[in-house]
């Protein structure tokens, strides 16, 4: 059965999975968002504590995503302020008509 644990010194909600092959151990260090799931890092496991290269590797990763992630809510926020539906124009129409 394969292991999980917290990795808080990754960031939240942030985990690695142990899994035991027939030749060796591997680490999947993934993190759980409301809307996925984020894999961060597939290897090997050689030693018992996890390498800090690939620490540093998953914290680039997760503020790359996050970065990205924020940009693009950034974006979208701002195209449905400015968005022209045609609904609002036969609302506003009818709004006029009563006033």
């Amino acid at each position: 059965m394969p292991n999980s644990r917290p990795m808080p010194s990754m960031g939240t909600r942030c985990h690695e999975l142990g899994i035991r092959d027939t030749d060796s151990n591997w680490r999947i260090v993934y993190r759980i968002n409301r809307d996925a799931i984020l894999l961060l890092d597939v290897c090997r496991k050689t030693t018992e504590r996890t390498r800090s290269r690939v620490i540093a590797i998953c914290r680039r990763r997760l503020k790359s995503y996050d970065q990205a992630r924020f940009t693009r809510q950034q974006t979208a926020a701002t195209r449905s302020q400015h968005a022209h539906h045609p609904t609002q124009e036969f609302w506003h129409e009818i709004d006029r008509e009563i006033d």
